[in-house]
């Protein structure tokens, strides 16, 4: 049947049974058994009774078609196949809407098959094309679920979060252009790793952004700077743990990164 499928005339094969057994490689009693249960149609000599074809629609009767005319063989053909060839081209061949839709009403094919072999067919007319309501609707979709995507990624306010925590819209600004330059996306999980160092190092998050911008870091660690009263970290003339020392009392006694209070 694969060979039948792939013929030039589809479900018509030009061959002696011997060699459709051999391409198909299957045993030629086999090939036999289908040519036996009317399955496989044809002969290695002549066409002698023709296949003929009557359309129905409803319960009446179209014009008798001749799909497989009397003409020398070899020819063998599956009915069914050459049946349903018959009908996609011919219904190609009618108009989308209207009458020309039923069987009753389909053309005979021209030429049959095993005649005019030679001759260019015609050409079956492409189907209307959709009016694009799919592709309008997938693409929608599509950009839908990007847009989702671009807000998940845009709904953490880096300012309003550092804002919270007492970082001056300056040091804020001067953070993210760095961060911007070195293609690296401001995280709460980036902004939670340098306050976690910025309590290492014993100064607050907006000195250890300020420190990051000026040294050109995209983060920050403790081990970066030193704490001797005159080295890297001091700010002001004031040493880290001076400055730590005067922002808890300047709170009361209680720090403003962790909660503690000492």
């Amino acid at each position: 049947m694969c060979l039948l499928h792939d013929a030039d005339d589809y479900g018509v094969l030009y061959w002696p049974l011997h060699d459709i057994a051999s391409a198909a490689g299957a045993p030629k009693k086999l090939i036999k058994e289908l040519v036996d249960k009317s399955v496989l149609k044809g002969s290695d000599k002549e066409i002698t009774e023709p296949y003929i074809y009557i359309p129905r629609s409803g319960r009446k009767d179209g014009e008798p078609v001749t799909l497989i005319p009397v003409q020398p063989g070899p020819l063998w053909y599956s009915s069914r196949m050459v049946k349903d060839e018959y009908i996609r081209k011919a219904r190609g061949q009618s108009s989308r809407f209207g009458e020309g839709n039923s069987e009753a009403s389909l053309p005979s094919p021209i030429p049959p098959f095993g005649e005019g072999k030679g001759d260019t067919p015609k050409t079956v007319p492409k189907p209307p094309l959709s009016d694009g309501s799919s592709s309008s609707s997938s693409s929608s979709y599509s950009s839908s679920k990007n847009k989702e995507k671009i807000n998940k990624k845009e709904s953490f306010d880096f300012r309003a979060y550092l804002k919270a925590k007492g970082v001056s819209d300056q040091v804020v600004d001067d953070w993210a252009t760095l961060r911007k330059t070195k293609k690296a996306p401001i995280t709460q999980t980036a902004i939670d790793e340098i306050e976690r160092e910025a309590v290492k190092a014993r100064i607050s998050l907006e000195t250890a952004l300020s420190k990051a911008s000026a040294g050109g870091w995209q983060g920050f660690r403790a081990a970066w700077v030193k704490d001797d009263g005159q080295g890297s970290c001091a700010v002001g003339g004031v040493s880290p743990s001076e400055k730590f020392r005067q922002e808890v009392e300047a709170h009361g006694g209680e720090t403003v990164f962790t909660g503690a209070k000492f």
